[in-house]
């Protein structure tokens, strides 16, 4: 699994960052492609992306976001998506879809996690220190087929050595 740590990921449909209070701050991407093929060979997506920040000049936040060049506002939002252990959005827009989620572990982490707009990325409303290791975004992008085609959404889950 390929790792790197950068303040800003270059994609094909745009940059992505991650702020906490406002601020940017430098996050692990995993290359979660592999991983993915490996767990849900049904479905394909081009690019699967895990998130991590890197919190540890962070003591405490009152937001954690995902942030990106793009503006939400021109892509059709095409469902929400979630299971135990993520929530987020789709959106579609010129053949291309993508969805952001973030990790809620089950239900441990469901209460600080603000899903409910598709205007926004799904993000962490506070911290608490017993979390600061589980918080993280998945990041999935594909060429679009249908609504009902669901490789985005599994594709935001996490797996395996992805898991805190």
């Amino acid at each position: 699994m390929k790792t790197y740590k950068v303040d800003k990921l270059e994609t094909a449909i745009g940059d992505f960052w991650i702020e906490a209070d406002g601020k940017k701050i430098s996050f692990i991407v995993i290359d979660g492609e592999a991983e993915f093929a490996e767990f849900c060979s049904k479905y394909k997506v081009n690019d699967r992306k895990i998130l991590v920040p890197d919190l540890s000049k962070v003591k405490a936040f009152n937001s954690l976001k995902m942030q990106s060049s793009l503006n939400l506002s021109e892509w059709r939002e095409v469902d929400v998506v979630s299971d135990e252990f993520y929530a987020g959005w789709q959106w579609e827009k010129d053949g291309i879809t993508f969805g952001v989620a973030v990790f809620v572990n089950n239900g441990d982490l469901d209460f600080l996690v603000d899903c409910s707009t598709s205007k926004a990325f799904p993000f962490y409303i506070k911290s608490e220190k017993r979390f600061m290791g589980a918080y993280r975004f998945s990041l999935a992008i594909k060429d679009f087929v249908s609504d009902e085609d669901l490789s985005v959404d599994f594709a935001l889950d996490f797996f395996g050595s992805e898991m805190p």
